[in-house]
């Protein structure tokens, strides 16, 4: 896809269209090029990313939480065993 910087801070992709006409002599077609403004689809794209990123930090710290969780019940388990068969102050 072509994009064409249209202003400093503007971006545009061009678009083309084929329409048929009636001339005097028959159908003939006629080619057209217009530029769609996309900057504020840009612009929320960006956002979008942002809010994604932001999102995927928050989602690997609550799985690195919960992995620590096991780690813990784990000890917890190991440690209530080894009480179990000792006993206190053995």
């Amino acid at each position: 896809m072509i994009h064409a910087k249209v202003f400093p801070t503007t971006e545009a992709v061009p678009r083309t269209s084929l329409r048929p006409s009636r001339m005097s002599s028959g159908l003939e077609t006629q080619r057209g090029c217009h530029l769609i403004d996309i900057t504020e689809l840009k612009q929320a794209d960006e956002k979008l990313q942002e809010k994604v990123r932001a999102l995927e930090t928050i989602n690997d710290m609550m799985i690195d939480r919960e992995l620590q969780m096991v780690e813990l019940n784990e000890d917890i388990e190991r440690l209530t065993d080894q009480l179990q068969r000792h006993g206190p102050g053995r």
